[in-house]
């Protein structure tokens, strides 16, 4: 779901007022976002698509000072604080600490207008559904928007001069918010873990009921020759697990740079893995129930009320053999015995008494997922393996 080509008023201006021609004012409103802004999501629309992608780190992604937009915004703090002494955002932009009411209120007021642009692009593609001749394909399915968001350690909560608005507020906007965290730029820690981390941030910054999604990206071989070994094709796989145990509840190849084959074969090797699990991932939600008791090794685990997902990470250069585990299950959890299984293999490591305060998981690579709860439930696919 890009961006057309921008009529003049449509275009951003930056705090010098500058015009920031690939840039769109968020206060611009077509009669047709479909046509003039858009491009092209009539077009998929008509032709049955349902699920729309728009990036707002790209053409919607920096503040716009134009004149439309500070009118609109003189008007906006009239209505929620009359008493409050307006000054323009180029003026208290520079230093919104001496402006803090102003600057959360720039803050709210632009999320407001980013929120109110897509709404009025859904009500327009909904529109279009229901009056076409003929009908397009897939009418009767729900239309999905998504959104690729910035990530939130490098700018989601930046929003002075720099992002365009609060993202985490604009869930009910979308049907599901997508960060880009690039591992190779991870702060100089360059592990899949980092990917787990970021998703696990924008979660918390959306609202109850907020679905999050990652877009990982394996690295170009350029970036692979120039920091090897940290970059490796077994990342690819590492990212998916790291992001869907975070809460993550869809995960995308992004070709950003070159993806090779080894790449998309570790990519449907992790979704082989968690094919199984649909329901722990759509019902489950992130805990600290099982943690790693000493050492260096990570841990994450999806809870869906008492079935479990665990993987257990070490990604030092020599990771450990085995990790030991802690379970702290809360006093009104029911105890059951329960068995953890190695879910690429299908073995059975551990059988575990319902009092079982501890255990020993093997490991012997960077990341290890696996299977913790109730034998009964253990899914169908991985009972034939040994």
């Amino acid at each position: 779901l890009g961006v057309g080509t921008l009529p003049q008023d449509a275009k951003a201006r930056d705090l010098h007022g500058e015009i920031m021609p690939t840039q769109v004012c968020p206060s611009y409103r077509p009669e047709k976002a479909t046509g003039t802004l858009f491009d092209p999501p009539a077009q998929l629309v008509g032709r049955g698509v349902t699920t729309l992608f728009t990036d707002l780190t790209d053409s919607l992604s920096k503040v716009c000072f134009c004149q439309r937009c500070v009118k609109k915004f003189e008007a906006f703090v009239k209505e929620r604080n009359p008493g409050l002494e307006f000054v323009t955002p180029t003026q208290f932009a520079a230093a919104p600490d001496k402006f803090k009411k102003l600057s959360a209120l720039w803050n709210e007021f632009r999320t407001a207008q980013l929120a109110d642009l897509y709404w009025s692009l859904r009500k327009q593609l909904d529109q279009f559904r229901k009056t076409a001749d003929p009908p397009p394909p897939n009418a009767s399915r729900p239309l999905k928007l998504m959104a690729m968001v910035p990530t939130p350690s490098i700018g989601l909560q930046k929003t002075e001069t720099g992002a365009m608005a609060d993202y985490g507020k604009m869930a009910g906007v979308f049907d599901l918010e997508i960060v880009r965290p690039q591992m190779y730029l991870a702060d100089g820690s360059g592990t899949p873990a980092w990917v787990g981390c970021e998703v696990a941030k924008l979660i918390e910054l959306l609202p109850a009921g907020g679905k999050a999604g990652v877009a990982i990206s394996a690295g170009s071989c350029e970036n692979r020759s120039a920091v090897a070994p940290v970059i490796r094709h077994s990342d690819v796989r590492d990212q998916v697990l790291e992001a869907v145990l975070a809460g993550a509840k869809a995960v995308i190849l992004e070709p950003l740079y070159a993806v090779d084959g080894m790449d998309i074969k570790q990519f449907s090797e992790a979704l082989g893995m968690l094919a199984p699990f649909e329901s722990i991932i759509a019902q489950g939600v992130p805990t600290n129930v099982v943690s790693a008791a000493e050492g260096e090794a990570s841990v994450r685990c999806l809870d869906a009320g008492g079935e479990m997902l665990v993987l257990v990470a070490d990604y030092a250069a020599s990771p450990a053999a085995e990790v030991d585990l802690e379970l702290k299950f809360p006093e009104q959890h029911q105890r059951q015995p329960m068995i953890l299984v190695d879910v690429e293999s299908g073995e059975v490591k551990v059988k575990l008494p319902a009092d079982a305060k501890t255990l020993t998981a093997p490991l012997n690579r960077r990341a290890r997922l696996f299977y913790l709860g109730p034998r009964s439930k253990l899914p169908i696919e991985l009972t034939g393996k040994k």
